[in-house]
């Protein structure tokens, strides 16, 4: 027995030509497979269901097995009699797969063999074109090339013939799964979602986050969308999960800033200026301290295209296990340059989106809305998104922030004035596509100066740390 069967691990490292590098193949399997599907309709339909044309390595088999199911897909007959029709000059090849009586009692194990021959070829020839690509790359076109490399072995992964065809059995387990997890975090006190939107009202009515969804978070500029994105992520790690954030405009650090706010109750002003007390720089730090062991991710970027959001996102998914994505913003992605915006945020959009459906996690796309909406004047609206019409198209759930401006005669002026001082302000949050069920409005008030939203009944007037802060603080500390 060999060393490496006896100790279970990988061989080597070795040094080989790629030229020189002899494909996996097995052609008796191949033959004797193509025979039993020939000989029976089960076989038949089994192996159309889990081989790939290129499983096959020879040529001809190639070729049999493509006309195998056109002709099943055309309902016609597929024994040697269809075959030798369709391929009259090759008679003697296909003589051979007339006795295939003792394969298709064998068929179970040559579907097998002929499936991992095929996968290892094409693991086998992504590593080559993977060599191929880095030895002829220069350092400047380095992140292209680790994109398509890493294309290149998804799509490897992908070919490993899973079936898509899913029992009822299975799917109904899955879902009575899924319901008494709700009812365990319903009777523990918690909101019945496992994925928070970062508003605990809105989980209840709108049923939270889910795997594989683009959830699109809209607003003018100014009005809170990277607020809430955080907010979003906060919630969601207070709930033990893992959380991953590009930020295209604002750096980590600058987030990180606003996190403290929102968890502390000191005013972003006076963190950014520096002009705290020793008490508020004591708080800060205490939970300066606690975010540096968050199980949250950054990245911190100025340029992204869609080929790297999602080679960047699987990494984040594969070394971290995140469990949610937050995208800020979707509208300072880059495209190709060949086309109109329109087209090139619409090749994005359903990047991010089948991105979240192959990693089966929600990503929270931010987006910009018309200058001219939400003024107002203007009630948003999801096709109001800036640029495209694809981003609605393509979300399952859509949220739209606008400001809420209230008229009361009877408030002193004063007052008004120092809700403006204090970056205060009502906020409508509209639930304008929802795939899990209900659309609908709930007004919150956008606390600026801690970017963070609460609900109306949560919200008073105060000072800078006061007992609302700490017990902001305090709650996110205890449901972590």
């Amino acid at each position: 027995m060999s060393e490496r069967r006896r100790s279970g691990s990988l061989p080597r490292r070795i040094d080989v030509r790629l030229a020189e590098l002899v494909e996996p193949r097995g052609e008796f399997a191949e033959k004797q497979t193509l025979a039993a599907m020939a000989q029976d309709a089960g076989c038949l339909d089994l192996a159309l269901e889990r081989l790939r044309e290129d499983d096959f390595w020879h040529p001809f088999h190639r070729r049999v097995f493509a006309l195998m199911g056109e002709l099943r897909g055309q309902s016609k007959a597929v024994d040697a009699v269809s075959l030798l029709a369709r391929l009259p000059n090759d008679a003697a090849a296909l003589g051979e797969l007339s006795a295939g009586v003792v394969a298709v009692l064998v068929f179970p194990d040559l579907l097998e063999q002929v499936a991992r021959l095929g996968q290892l070829r094409r693991w086998q020839r992504a590593a080559a074109e993977i060599c191929a690509l880095t030895a002829g790359g220069a350092a400047d076109d380095a992140e292209d090339i680790i994109s398509h490399a890493e294309s290149l072995v998804s799509a490897a992964q992908m070919a490993q013939g899973a079936t898509s065809l899913r029992p009822a059995s299975e799917v109904t387990a899955s879902v009575i799964e899924t319901l008494d997890g709700a009812i365990a975090r319903r009777h523990a006190g918690v909101a019945a979602v496992e994925l928070s939107t970062g508003l605990d009202s809105l989980d209840l009515s709108s049923g939270g986050l889910k795997g594989g969804w683009m959830v699109v978070i809209a607003a003018r500029p100014g009005q809170g969308k990277t607020a809430l994105g955080l907010q979003c992520a906060r919630h969601n790690l207070a709930k033990g999960k893992r959380v991953g954030f590009f930020t295209l405009e604002m750096t980590a650090e600058e987030l990180q800033r606003r996190n403290l706010a929102a968890n502390t109750g000191v005013n972003l002003r006076k963190i950014i200026d520096g002009q705290v007390s020793a008490s508020e720089r004591d708080l800060i730090c205490q939970h300066a301290a606690e975010q540096q062991h968050w199980p949250l991710f950054f990245e911190d970027l100025s340029l992204l295209n869609a080929a790297q959001l999602r080679s960047k996102a699987r990494r984040m998914v594969g070394l971290h296990g995140v469990d949610l994505i937050v995208l800020d913003y979707l509208q300072l992605m880059e495209g190709s340059g060949e086309f109109n915006r329109a087209t090139e945020l619409a090749a994005i959009t359903k990047t991010v989106k089948n991105t979240a459906k192959e990693l089966k996690i929600p990503i929270v796309t931010l987006a910009q809305l018309n200058r001219k909406t939400g003024d107002g004047e203007t009630k948003p609206a999801p096709h109001h998104l800036r640029e495209s019409g694809s981003i609605e198209q393509d979300a399952d759930m859509v949220l739209l922030l606008s400001r809420v401006e209230k008229t009361d005669e009877d408030e002193p002026a004063a007052s008004v004035n120092d809700r403006a001082e204090r970056h205060e302000h009502a906020t409508l949050v509209d639930l304008a596509k929802n795939r899990n069920g209900p659309t609908g409005e709930e007004v919150f008030v956008f606390e600026g100066r801690f970017q963070r939203f609460v609900p109306p009944h949560n919200h008073k007037q105060h000072d800078d740390h006061d007992e609302r802060g700490s017990f902001a603080a305090r709650a996110f500390k205890e449901a972590s």
